[in-house]
């Protein structure tokens, strides 16, 4: 009896290496669909294993393509408790982890939806990126769109000032300061708007920003007065703001919401038809090569009360490296629009080999486009900037195809 169960398990792992190898040595490698909702259920939990297992396929056929399919729908996302390590900063948690996929030179994950308007991926945690990736290679998401279930800047009319403070009555339907305020001294500002229920616009001349929440070096959220009226405490405390005056419209904003992407140090990421709405500042770091963003947006939220908002988020957009990170190469952003977020739309630092083709960027809190002194190779095809600023046009040339 014993001899016989020595040789049923030594003909069950032979059989096991016999298919191990015939997966990781076949010369052809698959393209497989997994349908998300029917095999693990499109919540936080499902799409992470749905990721897991595709670590685990990879693990064995590396050139193989793997596109998990989430159905049409407003599917609403809850935290993921499983937190990581603080060393990626004070947001130290997140949805869904895509870190360290062993993929080959043509292996790849894509995460995929129905399309740009009928799959809604809302994230329903207020500080938890959503998509976080460590030396990855070989990533696409396209065909949704990704937000977050609450508004993350807000805005409203100014009431009165005085040195070193500015009263604004929010707009009702929008968040109140209290619920936005980051206990950091990061990301406070306020900039006036032009008083347009369909469109308001950043004002560009005599107006600079107005940093808030920091005064004598002292983190102070901003104080209720009575109903929707909030007093800002400048962070500087001498300024007296003449050039607000009462009735004017004016942007707040607050860096306090999650990431929706977040990736470090691999190559070959793909965002196709995405669109972002409430959390838009997107980091790629760490020197991330090959990347084609490509009929993309960053959109404005729904009218609240009839009010369009002024910003899609209190982020910025698209920022990829920063001055220290190695070099960034080949990157193409194309056939994009992006609206009105609450920093830079575009910025790009430490990067080489850039093209930036049919894009159209307005209306940014800080700048529609910013090419940084450490960019080098930066093209350009028919991009318009509009009520914003480019700067470091003089840093690009024209795309010669």
């Amino acid at each position: 009896m014993m001899k016989r169960k020595i040789m049923n398990s030594l003909i069950i792992l032979f059989q096991g290496v016999l298919l191990m190898s015939c997966t990781v040595h076949t010369s052809k490698a698959e393209i497989i669909n997994w349908d998300v909702d029917a095999a693990y259920g499109i919540t936080t939990e499902g799409i992470n294993q749905a990721i897991n297992d595709a670590r685990d396929h990879f693990a064995l056929s590396p050139n193989d393509t793997i596109i998990l399919k989430i159905a049409a729908g407003r599917h609403l996302l809850d935290r993921n408790p499983n937190r990581i390590s603080a060393a990626i900063g004070p947001i130290a948690s997140i949805t869904f982890g895509v870190n360290g996929f062993n993929t080959g030179p043509e292996g790849q994950l894509i995460i995929e939806g129905a399309g740009i308007d009928k799959t809604t991926l809302v994230f329903t945690d207020f500080l938890q990126h959503a998509f976080f990736g460590r030396n990855i290679h070989g990533l696409t998401l396209r065909k949704m769109h990704i937000t977050r279930s609450r508004h993350t800047s807000t805005q409203g009319y100014v009431v009165a000032t005085d040195t070193g403070s500015i009263d604004i009555d929010v707009q009702k339907g929008f968040p109140t300061p209290g619920v936005l305020w980051r206990n950091r001294n990061l990301g406070h500002y306020l900039r006036k708007a032009t008083d347009d229920a369909l469109d308001p616009k950043i004002l560009l001349e005599d107006n600079k920003q107005i940093a808030y929440g920091f005064p004598n070096q002292v983190l102070t959220p901003p104080e209720k007065i009575n109903k929707r009226v909030w007093r800002f405490f400048l962070t500087k405390t001498n300024l007296n703001p003449t050039h607000y005056e009462q009735g004017d419209f004016v942007a707040i904003k607050a860096k306090k919401v999650g990431f929706p992407y977040s990736f470090s140090r691999g190559s070959r990421l793909v965002f196709d038809e995405i669109k972002w709405t409430q959390s838009t500042r997107g980091i790629i770091r760490g020197g991330f090569s090959d990347i084609l963003i490509e009929d993309c947006e960053i959109a404005r939220p729904e009218p609240v009360n009839g009010q369009t908002p002024i910003l899609s988020s209190s982020g910025g957009g698209i920022q990829i490296n920063q001055p220290d990170d190695p070099v960034s190469r080949n990157i193409v952003i194309r056939k994009c629009t992006f609206d009105s977020t609450g920093d830079d739309n575009i910025a790009l630092f430490h990067v080489d080999k850039v093209r930036l083709a049919n894009i159209h960027s307005r209306n940014a809190f800080a700048r529609s486009i910013l090419v940084t002194d450490k960019a080098t190779n930066v093209c350009t095809k028919n991009v318009v900037v509009e009520n914003g600023i480019f700067e470091g046009i003089e840093r690009t040339v024209l795309c010669v195809n």
